[in-house]
C-alpha cells in the first residue's frame, strides 16, 4: 500500500491534469478505507478564469458603490473532491 503522502501528490496531481483551471489546492482531509484498500483524498480548489463580475473603472459608476464587489463575493464558490 502507498503512503499518505504518496496519495495526496496523486490526488493532487489528478486535480491539476483533469481541471487545468484550478488553483489554490488545498488538503481538506484524508482517510484510509473500512477495509484499509483505499485512501479518500478530500481536496478543495478556486477556480481560475474570467471573472464575471470583474468591473472597469468607468462601470462602477454605472453599479452603484460597491454593489459590484458585494455581487463578487456572493458569487464566491470553492470546489469540493474527494478521489480515492
Amino acid at each position: 500500500m502507498i503512503s499518505f503522502e504518496k496519495a495526496i501528490e496523486v490526488a493532487t496531481s489528478s486535480v491539476k491534469s483533469l481541471i487545468t483551471n484550478s488553483r489554490n489546492i488545498v488538503l481538506e482531509g484524508i482517510l484510509i478505507s473500512d477495509d484499509k484498500q483505499l485512501y479518500e483524498v478530500s481536496l478543495s480548489y478556486d477556480l481560475q478564469g474570467k471573472d464575471h463580475f470583474e468591473v472597469e473603472q468607468d462601470d462602477d459608476i454605472t453599479l452603484g458603490n460597491g454593489l459590484s464587489q458585494l455581487a463578487k463575493v456572493m458569487g464566491y464558490r470553492r470546489q469540493y473532491k474527494t478521489f480515492l
